[in-house]
């Protein structure tokens, strides 16, 4: 069971590890570029309100898919590892199969529905009629896409299951993103205003219905020569496999409402203009977070494995290691926002200035969130998913009520207060549960060395010299260059107590061994 770890805590879970993280970790890298680029182009090729109903538009399309996919992608992770591990080969295309055919019929259900009803739904968000309109005319190719996004999420979901992160690397993070980034550019080329209405809302979308090709043609080729699974009616393990998801996919709609939710909100109480300002500040929110999925995901079947086996130190080792990885990555990110937001904002245009606060606001959340590492994931793997759903529940809750109080005053800045707030609520309930119930925590002295070198660095060093510069492209480059640079001197020196011998080992056993990560 590829990502799994020994009985001890040795280097090899460090290098596994590592090895998963390293490929998830180039196609963020893509996918990151891909979609910031795909967001200034947005920004910069239409207008505020025309931005604005396309981000609150795909918000709605990616709530909608959370409501769909009923949590079977964490039960896939959770269930094809242990079945694997134990020589139950015979029961992963059962699993398979239960999850696509119950979330293929709930998309194309709410597909249909969403088509139908798309005057409703667009009415309800925006008070404009022509706005609505507009709206109305972007939900339709969105929702047709749905059944496809369904199809291509639950493949890589058992691709990861069984052990490897390049099929969900491949697709979703570098093919999808950019075709999507390549349909973008021919409409605004050809121009929106000469092609028909949603024509930016279909070059977004179209790209699943590729993606959903390639991954069932990927995880078909991993599944076929597993033996003969069960009928889909005589499936023994059903009630155990819905039982254990159901939580875990309330506390999925729970967090994508936490992710998406609010910029519908500021649409309808705010406005399209204030929604565009907003998505498009939060678009450097969402790159640490693409970071911080990209060791979530590669950590996750390690960290099951381990608790399946009732290894606890095992687990605590993965949970302490990829922590430590993980504020690596994504300190140094969230400080240069802190410092540099003025300046970062310029790239969508004129008009997204304000969005300065929302930066700093969800910056300060994050490296927070990111101190206390996969706690949610830990949480999940320990089987305790009912848990994970009161969380995201308290934490939804907190967000749409200081949403409501704050958006109509505040605007994009009262949504940040709301999404930050909810950040915290949910992980710091998350880690005080993990810490009474498992025995662990992600605290330790290499991530207090983490976050001492990167505020040095990148705060402090890289802050001071945007100040004695000034807020221009320039001071920018040339502060993040030099802060980065002695940044890694410094985590190179120490790279043994930060565990990165071990990450480089896994890498280097990746190339000379071409096994699946």
């Amino acid at each position: 069971m590829t990502l799994g770890v020994g009985p001890t805590t040795s280097p090899a879970a460090s290098s596994r590890l590592g090895r998963g993280v390293a490929v998830n970790l180039a196609g963020t890298v893509v996918s990151a570029i891909v979609q910031f680029a795909v967001a200034i182009l947005i920004t910069r090729g239409l207008s505020g309100i025309e931005a604005g109903i396309l981000f609150t538009t795909t918000s709605i399309f990616f709530l909608a898919n959370s409501v769909g996919q009923l949590g079977t992608q964490t039960g896939l992770v959770y269930f094809l590892p242990h079945h694997v591990g134990t020589g139950r080969e015979d029961l992963v295309r059962g699993y398979l199969r239960e999850a696509l055919v119950v979330v293929t019929a709930l998309a194309i259900a709410m597909a249909l529905a969403a088509c139908v009803l798309r005057d409703q739904i667009s009415s309800a968000i925006f008070s404009d009629p022509a706005t609505a309109d507009k709206a109305s005319d972007y939900l339709v190719p969105l929702a047709v896409m749905l059944p496809f996004m369904a199809i291509e999420f639950v493949s890589l979901a058992a691709s990861r299951g069984l052990g490897t992160m390049r099929d969900y690397s491949l697709v979703e993070l570098v093919t999808r993103p950019s075709l999507q980034l390549l349909l973008i550019i021919g409409v605004l080329i050809v121009g929106p205003q000469h092609l028909f209405s949603g024509a930016m809302a279909s070059a977004w979308a179209l790209p699943y219905m590729l993606a959903a090709a390639i991954a069932a043609r990927l995880i078909w080729r991993r599944v076929r020569n597993f033996p003969r699974a069960p009928t889909w009616r005589a499936f023994p393990d059903r009630r155990i496999f819905w039982k254990y998801t159901a939580p875990r996919g309330a506390t999925n709609v729970a967090q994508s409402a936490m992710q998406r939710f609010d910029i519908v909100l500021v649409a309808a109480l705010a406005g399209p203009v204030e929604a565009a300002v907003y998505a498009a500040a939060t678009r450097f929110i969402v790159l640490g977070q693409m970071v911080v999925n990209a060791i979530n995901l590669a950590a996750q079947p390690g960290v099951a494995a381990a608790l399946g086996r009732e290894d606890v130190e095992a687990a605590r080792h993965i949970y302490r290691t990829s922590t430590v990885w993980l504020m690596l990555i994504t300190w140094p990110m969230y400080l240069t926002l802190l410092v540099g937001s003025p300046v970062l904002l310029q790239a969508f245009g004129s008009g997204y200035s304000t969005g300065e606060s929302v930066i700093v606001v969800l910056a300060l959340a994050m490296l927070i969130s990111t101190a206390l590492g996969q706690v949610d994931m830990v949480l999940a793997m320990s089987g305790r998913t009912s848990w994970n759903l009161l969380n995201a529940l308290l934490a939804l809750a907190t967000l749409v009520a200081v949403d409501l109080v704050m958006i109509p005053g505040h605007g994009a800045l009262g949504a940040a207060i709301g999404w930050g707030a909810a950040i915290l609520v949910r992980n710091v309930a998350a880690l005080i549960q993990v810490w009474l119930a498992v025995g662990m925590h992600p605290f330790g002295g290499s991530s207090l060395l983490v976050a001492t070198l990167s505020t040095l660095t990148f705060a402090i060093i890289g802050g001071g010299t945007m100040t004695l510069l000034g807020e221009n492209v320039g001071s920018i480059v040339v502060a993040v260059a030099g802060a980065s640079v002695l940044h890694m001197a410094l985590v190179w020196k120490l790279r043994r107590r930060l565990d990165l011998a071990d990450l480089i080992a896994g890498l280097r056993k990746r190339r000379s061994r071409p096994t699946a990560v």
